[in-house]
C-alpha cells in the first residue's frame, strides 16, 4: 500500500530499485509499479547451498522463471 502511495506520487522511476523480499509472487508487482530494476539476491540464494551443492541448474532455472515473471 505504501509502495502504491510513493508510485503514484511519482517517486518510483526507472533509477529506482526494489530491494527486500522479491521473489516469484511480487516480482511482477514491483515492475508494474514502475521500479527500474529489482534485486533478487536473497530470493537466489535461499535456492542454493553453497556449502552443500555443487550443482548450479536448480539456481540457474529459478532465475529464469524470475526473468521471465517480468517479461
Amino acid at each position: 500500500e505504501q509502495l502504491e502511495t510513493v508510485a503514484a506520487q511519482g517517486l518510483i522511476d526507472r533509477h529506482i530499485y526494489a530491494m527486500g523480499g522479491i521473489n516469484l509472487e511480487n516480482i511482477r508487482h514491483a515492475k508494474e509499479l514502475g521500479f527500474g530494476g529489482v534485486v533478487v539476491c536473497e530470493d537466489l540464494w535461499n535456492q542454493f547451498d553453497m556449502h552443500n551443492e555443487m550443482d548450479y541448474k536448480r539456481l540457474l532455472n529459478h532465475f529464469e522463471k524470475l526473468r521471465k515473471a517480468i517479461d
